[in-house]
């Protein structure tokens, strides 16, 4: 198989359409875990981090199921794993790249915390001894973030001693457009990547800057890992835990009329939890909370009547939030101190 690079601007074309949205970095600590059982007997039952999605379930419930029935051979692996080595927490997410047999050969995982989608027909006409499986992705269900500029996100990652390739990460920021013909679209006005090197020498913090040649204001974005990204080694490894992203405000945000939408926040200053009390009752609106240097702590949908909030991991300080209404026209705003 003929390698070819993992690289930012290969990461770009993957998606050009996001359906559905969800909250910004959702289980970034990786302590909370969904299981993937098998759809058909033998096959692997599999794990992902809540919130997050790899390749390896498309490649070993999809993929090798059809390869079977076209007589190519697969051989099936599991490739992301809940693992106790950490940072922190319980868990963490270790990513492996693993060899699939004589058709696909070896291959990374990609771990990303948007949906991954594949076009089987594209897949199956595609020349396996040239192939790049990071063209043949796209993203849905991205991740929003209501118009904010997406500065970088932060991560703690360990790859071994025993690593012979370079791991990898990449950032993707989507702006809403329209098409010719009128229709909403998604594109890429930020990107931002790094490769992380073999033997780390146990955990490290890395920072991914964001970077906009075009617009600022974001409307969903992608981080994405990869075990490896150029030699597929076999049995390389990334070890993940911790991803927070950082957000300031373009004008655009800014512009954005702030007022009174009936919610009262108490207890101020608080201790071990917050609660923002949807007095009016309005339905479908989201709460954004910032520390003082931009980090994303907590985005949710609120429901009607009392929503509380858990202040256990928030450092003693000043806080921001945001209560954005349905649409996002409007905004209340405020600050509270732990």
């Amino acid at each position: 198989m003929k390698k070819t690079l993992l690289t930012i601007s290969a990461c770009i074309g993957l998606a050009t359409l996001s359906i559905a949205q969800t909250p910004v970095i959702t289980n970034g600590s990786m302590e909370l875990w969904t299981n993937i059982s098998a759809p058909y007997p033998l096959l692997p039952a599999l794990e992902r981090p809540t919130g997050w999605y790899g390749s390896d379930q498309f490649l070993n419930h999809t993929v090798g199921p059809l390869m079977a029935t076209q007589s190519l051979d697969f051989d099936y692996n599991k490739q992301l794993f809940k693992d106790t080595d950490k940072h922190e927490g319980s868990f963490a997410a270790k990513l492996m790249t693993k060899d699939f047999g004589d058709t696909l050969k070896k291959l990374p995982v990609l771990l990303t915390n948007a949906k991954q989608n594949v076009s089987m027909s594209a897949l199956m006409g595609a020349d396996f001894d040239n192939i790049n499986l990071m063209d043949l992705f796209k993203f849905s269900e991205c991740a929003a973030v209501y118009g904010k500029r997406i500065d970088s996100i932060t991560a703690y990652v360990k790859t071994p001693a025993t690593n012979a390739d370079s791991g990898a990460v990449f950032v993707l920021a989507y702006q809403k457009v329209q098409t010719g013909s009128g229709a909403d679209s998604n594109a890429v006005i930020g990107q931002g990547g790094m490769t992380i090197a073999p033997n780390s020498g146990g955990y490290i913090k890395i920072t991914v800057p964001v970077v906009y040649p075009a617009g600022q204001a974001t409307d969903s974005m992608v981080v994405g890992f990869v075990s490896s990204s150029a030699d597929f080694t076999v049995d390389n490894t990334l070890f993940v835990d911790d991803v927070a992203i950082y957000a300031s405000e373009p004008n655009s945000v800014k512009n954005i009329a702030a007022t009174d939408l009936g919610f009262q926040v108490y207890p101020n200053p608080a201790s071990t939890q917050i609660n923002f009390n949807n007095k009016s009752n309005m339905a479908n609106t989201t709460l954004i909370i910032q520390n003082s240097v931009g980090q994303i702590m907590h985005y949710s949908k609120m429901g009607q009547g009392a929503n509380n909030i858990d202040l256990g991991k928030y450092a003693a300080g000043t806080y921001f939030y945001e209560v954005y209404n349905e649409k996002g026209t409007a905004r209340q705003t405020g600050k509270f101190v732990k």
